[in-house]
């Protein structure tokens, strides 16, 4: 698990809030906050949404920020094995 440093001067498309944020990379990086929901890569895509201009993009990662999450998924070429992990993230 990658851990960030927060930056008082990312622009206001990489700004994140509590909970799930989507990240993507178009002309650069994109954090959309989603809050505390349920989200499902490839079939919840129409909520990335550029924060400043709108523009829809395709979610490539997320990150968690002062939230307990469980995430889960399968390993890519075997639709058998499906992977749950649950941990918890506070502001620190």
């Amino acid at each position: 698990m990658l851990m960030r440093k927060y930056s008082s001067s990312a622009p206001k498309w990489r700004y994140y809030d509590q909970g799930l944020n989507v990240e993507a990379y178009g002309h650069s990086m994109v954090i959309k906050p989603l809050g505390f929901r349920v989200f499902k890569f490839d079939i919840d895509s129409e909520l990335c949404k550029c924060p400043l201009c709108g523009y829809n993009f395709n979610e490539l990662t997320c990150g968690f920020w002062d939230a307990i999450f469980r995430y889960s998924g399968y390993i890519s070429g075997n639709p058998i094995s499906l992977i749950t992990i649950m941990v918890q993230l506070e502001n620190k």
